[in-house]
C-alpha cells in the first residue's frame, strides 16, 4: 500500500491542529512549530487531537487525509513520548 501524503493532506490536517492549540490556548513562542505546538497542547486538548487523527485515519474518504493524519499521529506521539 503506497503511501499518499500531499501538500494538500498535509495543510488540512496541520489546520485541524491549529484549530485545537487555539481552542487550548496555545499561543506565541509554542507555535513556532509543530513539534513546539504539539507538546504545548494540555492533556485534554492532546486527547482531542488523538480522536480527532484516529477518526479522519479511519474514516476521510481521501487516502492523503488518512495518511497525514496517521503522519501526525506518529509525529504526535513521538513528541509526547519524548517529553519529561
Amino acid at each position: 500500500m503506497d503511501v499518499v501524503l500531499t501538500l494538500a493532506s498535509l495543510s488540512a490536517i496541520q489546520s485541524r491542529i491549529d484549530d485545537i492549540a487555539d481552542q487550548a490556548g496555545v499561543e506565541g513562542a509554542a507555535r513556532l512549530s509543530v513539534d513546539e505546538t504539539l507538546a504545548a497542547l494540555p492533556w485534554p486538548f492532546r486527547r482531542r487531537l488523538v480522536l480527532t487523527l484516529q477518526s479522519l485515519k479511519a474514516f476521510s474518504p481521501d487516502p492523503g487525509i488518512r495518511d497525514a493524519a496517521g503522519f501526525f499521529q506518529l509525529k504526535a506521539a513521538g513528541v509526547w513520548a519524548a517529553m519529561p
